[in-house]
């Protein structure tokens, strides 16, 4: 999907975003629940803002940015709902789950539309699998006390961020050829074709 290739550094600035929510959890001591659905909320519209403007920027035709879009609305919605829910302090444990899950599978049909030739697709399906990974941990213990919950998030927070740079990074380091659809895997690959 040229829509991620082109806009590598989107990728990278979007685990920025990942690690530094994950490190803000970590350095508020005595962080209190309504802290968190804010920053969470903060962490999504970001996000969400961050994917739209860069699909809608790099696609050359609507529809073929439509996993990252859909990712980046997805985040939007969410992160507003944390703001103007009343109830969400409540069901933080749930609302972030459900999240966990939209995301996570349109990161994972997002990884399988990228080139396969050093393009990080796997980096890409790894955020998509630890997104559905937070999901399920958090559904698996819906009335966990706040301190599993941070520390489930900030996990998932820092190994996110690190996986989207690391697929910013191998698709910036990807040659053009190499970002499109079908090219050989390898240099060698190339070579050995011609």
């Amino acid at each position: 999907m040229d829509t991620l290739a082109k806009n590598w550094w989107s990728l990278v600035l979007r685990g920025g975003l990942a690690g530094a929510f994950g490190l803000t959890i970590v350095g508020w001591p005595n962080l209190m629940l309504g802290v968190l659905v804010a920053l969470f909320g903060a962490y999504a519209i970001l996000d969400g803002a961050c994917a739209i403007v860069s699909a809608l920027r790099a696609a050359s035709r609507p529809a073929e940015g439509w996993p990252v879009v859909s990712e980046g609305l997805v985040s939007l919605v969410f992160g507003v709902l944390a703001f103007v829910w009343p109830w969400v302090p409540r069901d933080v444990v749930h609302v972030i789950a459900s999240w966990g899950v939209l995301t996570g599978v349109l990161e994972l049909v997002g990884a399988a539309r990228l080139p396969r030739a050093r393009a990080g697709h796997w980096f890409l399906g790894l955020g998509g699998l630890s997104s559905l990974f937070l999901a399920g941990l958090l559904f698996a213990v819906p009335h966990a006390n706040r301190h599993y919950v941070m520390w489930v998030i900030v996990g998932y927070a820092l190994v996110f961020g690190a996986l989207l740079c690391l697929t910013g990074f191998r698709l910036r380091g990807a040659s053009p050829a190499e970002r499109r659809p079908g090219s050989p895997h390898t240099v060698a690959d190339r070579h050995a074709q011609a």
